[in-house]
């Protein structure tokens, strides 16, 4: 599943490491002062931030590939050309 338009908090916390059981949606809650609304996603059994602008909805095939990279990591880091399993859209659905 990929989002896009949520709280700058949001994009750090599913980058950044966590500690040891505690949520991801819990964490952006105390960086922003206040309990983050969620919503049942339509087609995966995954919550999203109520504000989100845009939820893609899908799954990572285990059987089919794809190339990805080479990209710069937001780190400073460089990621080569590697194959990794593709993304299988189910859903999407747009804020309005």
């Amino acid at each position: 599943m990929m989002i896009l338009g949520v709280e700058p908090a949001a994009v750090y916390a599913a980058g950044g490491p966590l500690p040891d059981r505690m949520s991801e949606v819990d964490f952006v809650g105390a960086l922003i002062g206040e309990p983050v609304e969620v919503v049942t996603c339509e087609t995966v059994d995954l919550e999203v931030p109520t504000s989100t602008e845009i939820v893609i909805e899908g799954h990572v095939s285990v059987t089919e590939f794809a190339a990805e990279g080479p990209m710069g990591e937001y780190g400073g880091c460089n990621v080569l050309v590697g194959r990794r399993g593709r993304l299988c859209m189910c859903c999407a659905t747009v804020a309005t």
